[in-house]
């Protein structure tokens, strides 16, 4: 996929919602310890638009304003380009699309458009990630 959108340097992570909160559950390699720890409130930051939305949440960070609160902001890597983020659904309740968490990626690249060209090809990913989060009770 990395080298499809012509990148080196792809984040991605699972956060789920189990409380009201989202909070990172897996993740690739990249994040700092200060990243794990951020957790997000229904409407905040792009996996917080994505649960709240139902649908993708994409920001090229180069135009867009931060969504995170003062605290978290600080935790995030500097530098990042673009954040893409996927609801994940109940694999058990297709008709109610009821959102178990979300799968981000992120970037320091500028690699806003090719991300948004591969969304149709991620939410199918995304659709197996969920059955995968369904069944490890994360």
């Amino acid at each position: 996929m990395m080298k499809n959108l012509g990148v080196k340097h792809l984040r991605i992570n699972i956060m789920s919602n189990q409380s009201s909160k989202l909070k990172m559950i897996a993740h690739t390699d990249g994040f700092d310890n200060e990243e794990v720890k951020i957790t997000l409130s229904m409407g905040q930051g792009c996996s917080g638009k994505a649960w709240n939305t139902k649908m993708e949440a994409i920001t090229d960070l180069s135009k867009d304003v931060h969504w995170l609160s003062n605290e978290d902001q600080k935790r995030v890597k500097t530098g990042l380009s673009v954040i893409l983020s996927l609801p994940l659904f109940d694999p058990d309740l297709p008709t109610i699309k009821k959102v178990i968490g979300t799968i981000t990626f992120d970037s320091t690249e500028p690699i806003y458009e090719p991300l948004k060209k591969a969304i149709p090809t991620l939410v199918l990913y995304a659709e197996k990630i969920s059955h995968l989060v369904k069944k490890s009770g994360l």
